[in-house]
């Protein structure tokens, strides 16, 4: 996973950070088709981590600089706000997947950020307003033109939050991620599962 700004390891954060600008085209071109064509993305200042021994059997890592809206990221699951020009903000959160895994075509979502300890991840804790995912292209990081994402589609969360709970959105149960070494797992529902209801916008087709 590209971007979901949990992404704070080194390469993953410079990944992160090269992708803020096609991120930010995409929102803007989004509230833009739906009836807002001036918005201003925000978003916390990406550093690096320091991390730090405590004591021998425990490792401790923070930001370098914490800041209120780090904290809405990391604890809320909120990668931007997008600032109307009423003065109110709409708070995203950002899912895209390596082209790697294209062909699983589904939207995944962070069950436990640490299974093994049952420590919750964004599925319990995400309190964003409206969630984009989709694929990035298989040249993403090479590509010059800007156009560095595949496929994506808008929903509010009340809607999945709503429709995950009656059953119409019907998530695969949790399983981790084998080839990152990282402790989370992850629910999974297939693109074409998606009522279409639940979509705002998307350029994310059925098949």
């Amino acid at each position: 996973m590209v971007s979901r700004m949990e992404l704070y390891g080194n390469d993953r954060i410079d990944d992160a950070i090269y992708l803020q600008p096609a991120l930010d085209a995409l929102l803007k071109y989004v509230f833009a088709e739906l009836g807002v064509p001036v918005v201003t993305t925000e978003r916390p200042e990406r550093k690096r981590l320091i991390s730090f021994r405590l004591g021998a059997d425990r490792t401790e890592t923070i930001f370098d600089r914490l800041t209120e809206f780090v904290v809405e990221d990391r604890k809320f699951g909120m990668d931007c706000r997008v600032r109307m020009p009423c003065g109110m903000a709409i708070t995203v959160q950002e899912k895209f997947l390596d082209s790697k895994h294209r062909a699983h075509n589904t939207v995944t979502w962070e069950y436990y950020d640490d299974a093994e300890n049952e420590i919750e991840g964004d599925w319990f804790n995400c309190r964003a307003d409206m969630v984009v995912c989709g694929w990035l292209r298989e040249n993403w990081k090479e590509r010059l033109d800007g156009q560095k994402i595949e496929c994506w589609l808008v929903m509010r969360r009340v809607d999945v939050v709503l429709a995950t709970d009656s059953g119409e959105m019907a998530w695969e149960p949790p399983r981790g991620n084998t080839n990152s070494g990282a402790g989370a797992n992850f629910r999974h529902i297939n693109r074409n599962k998606i009522p279409d209801r639940i979509i705002l916008l998307h350029n994310w087709e059925k098949g």
